[in-house]
């Protein structure tokens, strides 16, 4: 693909499609909610969206925020706000009858009173904290609060969910018993009652991990990362595709002598005459300094060292091993070039990081490209 730019992200729809319907076949008869919070992780929430209304697989888009929701109003799929609300923010996610998030009895009760005001019925999902200890109701004191909800006028309880806190670790005792505690829970409010129609706990590590976090009585599944085919775990059976290719240019190429230093503090000390590349892209672009004289870049297929300190707006990289390279030359720094790759997990590993901070980081100026075979 050319593009005339100095550094972009190019974005496979078609990828996010396939992704998108793989992990659907993977956890049927659980429906996706697909995560496009956080601008569809930078990767751009309409574009994202337009794809999993295309995909066929997603019967709910997943948002943070009030405002994020509403950037998606007239993407034809329900939205569902999966953190929390202001009061300030209830009027307007009411009137656009979006799902709310309750996580305690007061959200719920506010929620009622505006719902009756503007006569309307809004639905919510409660909230549940089965040990990630940051938003929703204790799940051992869930019970007799849920019923209160239930009973609450204009408010129609659309699902129950949970977050797990490891389920990127295999065997998890810790995230077993987040499970177990959620299905517990339902348990209760069935006999108790209570209709629970959406009930999901498994983001993109639990649906690779968890096989038991999608089966019954769990009807939806939360992906996010792995839409993008970025997911520290991973399985055979899940054969993901990479969707996002982070690229720039080289803005130079420079012949330096040995005892040279590169960059900021010296850090890249030349050992020898060395041929050096700088590369149109650095930490204000979302090239993190942890990379600085440990990452890679690729060149025609070829792995070049990131030489000294990553700087703002440029990163240089050793060019001894691309003799052919010169100023304007595409430089892969996520994605693949020949035979050789460098994924959003190599980074998230050398970054000491997740996979979804690696998605989230690249900056506004860095041009967003989509690819399509339609």
């Amino acid at each position: 693909m050319d593009i005339d730019c100095r550094t972009w992200l190019e974005i496979d729809l078609d990828a996010i499609i396939a992704n998108l319907r793989m992990i659907a076949g993977r956890v049927a008869p659980c429906k996706l909610l697909a995560v496009v919070k956080g601008d569809a992780y930078g990767m751009g929430a309409r574009q994202v969206a337009s794809a999993a209304v295309e995909s066929g697989a997603v019967a709910i888009l997943g948002v943070a925020t009030l405002e994020e929701a509403l950037e998606l109003v007239d993407v034809p799929l329900p939205k569902q706000i999966i953190s929390a609300v202001l009061p300030s923010e209830i009027p307007e996610a009411v009137r656009h009858g979006f799902i709310l998030p309750v996580e305690d009895a007061a959200t719920a009760e506010a929620i009622s009173a505006e719902a009756l005001r503007q006569k309307r019925t809004a639905p919510c999902g409660l909230k549940i904290d089965t040990g990630m200890g940051r938003l929703g109701m204790l799940a051992e004191q869930a019970l007799p609060a849920i019923r209160k909800i239930a009973a609450l006028p204009g408010l129609r309880i659309a699902g129950m969910f949970t977050h797990l806190a490891c389920a990127g670790n295999l065997d998890d005792p810790f995230t077993i018993g987040q499970i177990g505690a959620i299905r517990e829970l339902a348990a209760g409010l069935s006999a108790a009652g209570v209709v629970i129609p959406e009930l999901h706990c498994a983001a993109s590590d639990a649906i690779v991990n968890y096989p038991e976090s999608y089966a019954a009585p769990f009807t939806f599944v939360r992906p996010g990362t792995a839409i993008y085919g970025s997911c520290f775990s991973s399985a055979p059976d899940l054969p993901l595709v990479p969707a996002v290719s982070f690229k720039s240019r080289l803005i130079a190429v420079r012949e330096l002598p040995a005892g040279h230093s590169i960059g900021y503090s010296r850090l890249c000390r030349l050992t020898r005459p060395s041929r050096i590349g700088v590369v149109a892209a650095g930490y204000c672009d979302g090239v993190k300094i942890p990379l600085s004289n440990r990452g890679y870049m690729l060149l025609n297929g070829k792995y070049c060292p990131v030489a000294g300190r990553v700087s703002m707006d440029y990163t240089s990289i050793l060019l001894d091993g691309c003799p052919e390279a010169k100023v304007g030359d595409e430089v892969v720094m996520i994605g693949g070039s020949g035979d050789a790759r460098i994924t959003v997990e190599d980074w998230a590993r050398i970054n000491g990081t997740v996979t979804q901070e690696i998605l989230c980081s690249f900056a506004p100026r860095v041009r967003r490209c989509y690819i399509s075979k339609d």
